[in-house]
């Protein structure tokens, strides 16, 4: 089912599983915006969220509880990159009960498939990688036929319908997924290199880049890394000043288009969260 945004696509799928006195339970370092979702407008709802530090099965099986109706994963983390034990927690939450929803938008289809996982539901933003031209604001939700059709029933009455013509645009930019992934992840990796050898660099994250996640990299995302390359400047460095000296990559809010672009989490994507969690997580200024 499509949606107007992978914000929407996110909401209905949740809200076809959870109600009122349940709870969800996701990675600590989770999308800021469906962090808003959850501790903001869900709770409005009376639906209730924990967080688990995604990496740790055993702190992911602490943190459930009897209400945990629903599990939320991603396939690789927003901004950090990292690639959790996907396979180990869909299979945990499957023992427990609970609904399992993957939002695959880093990964995209072309990487990883997680309803052959055990995923019960994926949602992407088709804003990114889907669309793939920067000129498209759009989601999905895709997976086990009954809950599909709960969330079209919700994208119905929410009014979170795609439009015509963004379902064409995306539609159109989906026959061109496997080529552009498959070079934007030898970009990437070719770019991760790169940072990793800068003295102005302290830290580059891109899965695959060590040997820490390779065996996850392999199994996962068939030994590609993805189309993102995160790092972090060394402490003290005038972000501002680094932004400015970019030239022709661009400063921008989202991601994902077939320019080189750059985005600041802080200020961007996980603004919503509040400082100490931000910084908690890893998402500092540099």
């Amino acid at each position: 089912m499509a949606a107007a945004s992978g914000m929407a696509a996110i909401l209905a799928a949740t809200l076809a599983v959870v109600k009122p006195g349940e709870r969800i339970l996701c990675p600590e370092e989770v999308y800021g915006g469906t962090y808003h979702l959850f501790t903001h407008e869900l709770a409005r709802l009376g639906i209730g969220v924990d967080f688990a530090p995604a990496n740790d099965v055993d702190a992911f099986a602490r943190a459930f509880t009897p209400e945990t109706r629903l599990v939320f994963l991603e396939t690789i983390s927003n901004p950090l990159l990292r690639v959790p034990p996907l396979k180990e927690l869909a299979a945990l939450a499957r023992e427990r009960g609970a609904v399992v929803v993957v939002d695959n938008t880093f990964a995209t289809p072309y990487l990883a498939r997680p309803l052959e996982w055990g995923a019960h539901l994926v949602v992407h933003s088709a804003t990114k990688f889907l669309a793939g031209h920067s000129d498209v604001t759009a989601g999905v939700v895709v997976g086990e036929r009954h809950l599909v059709k709960r969330a079209r029933e919700i994208i119905a009455a929410y009014g979170c319908h795609l439009n015509p013509f963004e379902a064409w645009l995306a539609a159109r930019g989906l026959k061109t997924l496997s080529v552009r992934m498959a070079r934007h992840c030898e970009n990437a990796m070719r770019m991760a290199r790169w940072l990793a050898a800068r003295p102005a660099v302290a830290r580059v994250y891109y899965p695959g880049l060590s040997e820490d996640d390779g065996e996850r990299v392999r199994t996962l995302l068939g030994g590609r890394g993805g189309a993102l390359v995160t790092f972090r400047l060394r402490e003290g460095t005038d972000v501002g000043a680094f932004f400015r000296g970019l030239s022709w990559i661009k400063l921008v809010p989202t991601l994902a288009g077939v320019e080189t672009t750059v985005a600041h989490p802080a200020s961007t994507s996980h603004r919503a969260l509040p400082p100490a969690r931000r910084r908690a997580v890893g998402v500092t200024d540099e």
